[in-house]
């Protein structure tokens, strides 16, 4: 537990053990991997332990490669973000587009970000 706690303040793009902290990282790495988010719903937070664990949702569209890069990303982020769910389906009309629905969940370390 140390070595994570050590870890989130210390490795990686810096972004706030917060609600708006996990979805600045998501629109960043988003950003980066050159997809527009359509809709991001936040579900909420459960206590678990000494975190929070942060639900969410994200619709977008982006081809195959840009999909893969994303997930790889957040998914080794500093901050913990774990996919739990991912709907993919092409566009309409044979484009290489992707239209994808990703849920996930953040574990969030209040303690960690001061």
């Amino acid at each position: 537990k140390k070595n994570l706690l050590s870890a989130l303040s210390t490795t990686g793009k810096k972004h706030d053990q917060s609600q708006s902290g996990v979805l600045d990282c998501l629109t960043s790495h988003a950003n980066d991997n050159d997809i527009s988010i359509q809709s991001i719903l936040p579900s909420g937070t459960k206590a678990k332990g000494e975190a929070q664990e942060f639900s969410f949702k994200l619709i977008f569209s982006c081809d195959y490669h840009q999909l893969g890069r994303f997930v790889n990303s957040i998914e080794s982020d500093a901050l913990p973000i774990a996919v739990s769910s991912l709907d993919v389906s092409d566009t309409k009309g044979g484009a290489s587009k992707l239209n994808v629905s990703l849920a996930g969940k953040a574990w969030i370390y209040p303690k960690a970000g001061r």
